[in-house]
């Protein structure tokens, strides 16, 4: 992020890189399909997380395809008042991805209680609450800007108290409570 004078003020880099194209998981298995394997350079995640403060408001920057990492999104909602999100989409216009994308954002905004900024140059942009509420948004291949005011929340839920446990816990529980039914009503 720049100050007004050009000046870096805070620099996020990115954590969760994706397969195949930042890097090449299992390259001597896809060497044996591919003769092209070995153009794609690995690249490494970044070294600097930091938060964009503005005017004391704290917000966690997340790059699009990080949206999918759980952990990555749990551990920035922890550390900000709202989650902003920036995306190109470009490379899928016309498709259902940038609306995918849309409703995995608005997912992890009930999930871990933030809003979320969404700024995408070519897909969706929108602004979402922290029940998942589309404040405003952008149709896709559409130059438009939204505005309104982001409100902080410091609450954490469920998801973000149990972390890497939540989804076997829920599968735990999806096995179980059918076995638990079938108890009771045979009684």
């Amino acid at each position: 992020m720049y100050n007004e004078s050009g000046e870096v003020v805070s620099y996020y880099s990115k954590q969760y890189l994706t397969p195949f194209g930042e890097y090449m998981p299992l390259r001597p298995i896809a060497r044996l399909i591919s003769p092209y394997v070995d153009d794609v350079v690995d690249f490494n995640v970044g070294g600097r997380v930091e938060n964009h403060v503005v005017d004391g408001f704290k917000l966690a920057p997340v790059i699009c395809y990080e949206l999918l990492s759980d952990s990555l999104v749990q551990n920035m909602a922890k550390v900000s008042d709202a989650l902003v999100v920036q995306t190109n989409s470009a490379t899928f216009a016309g498709t259902s991805e940038s609306s995918q994308q849309f409703n995995i954002t608005r997912l992890r905004a009930m999930e871990n209680a933030r809003e979320i900024v969404s700024i995408s140059t070519i897909g969706i942009s929108a602004h979402i609450g922290i029940n998942g509420e589309v404040l405003s948004r952008t149709q896709e291949n559409v130059a438009a800007q939204l505005t309104g005011d982001t409100r902080s929340n410091s609450a954490r839920t469920l998801a973000n108290i149990l972390g890497r446990f939540a989804p076997g816990l829920v599968l735990l529980t999806s096995i179980l409570f059918p076995l638990f039914l079938r108890k009771m009503r045979s009684r």
